[in-house]
Formats: structure tokens, sequence, C-alpha cells
């Protein structure tokens, strides 16, 4: 896994999210705020705006990272 990817899952980890890893290799992220959705996050290796997709779905629920 990509180092910046493990950076931004334990940066949500401490802000109290759940973080979750699917059957089908996505992430799933659960805010500590129930009445946010569930966001689910791909990310391949070979995707180079994988980093930037989840950066921006945190961003708009108010998590900066």
């Amino acid at each position: 896994m990509n180092h910046d990817i493990q950076g931004i899952l334990k940066a949500v980890k401490k802000l109290g999210w759940e973080v979750e890893r699917t059957n089908s290799g996505h992430f799933r992220l659960r805010a500590p705020d129930r009445t946010v959705p569930l966001i689910y996050v791909s990310y391949s290796p070979s995707d180079k705006r994988g980093t930037k997709n989840i950066k921006a779905l945190l961003r708009k629920y108010g998590v900066a990272v």
C-alpha cells in the first residue's frame, strides 16, 4: 500500500473514524458522527489519483488531511 494512503488512514483513525477493508479491496470509512454517510474509497497501486481522491472525499465532510 502507498505510504501516503497509510498516512491518511492513520490520521482519520486518530480523529475517531473507523477504517475497514472490504472483501473487494476497498476501504470503508465511518465517521464518529453517524449522520455522515459511509465513505467508500478504492485504492490501486497503479491509480495515480488515489491519494487525491481520498483527500477530496474527506474534505467534502470536513476532514482536512
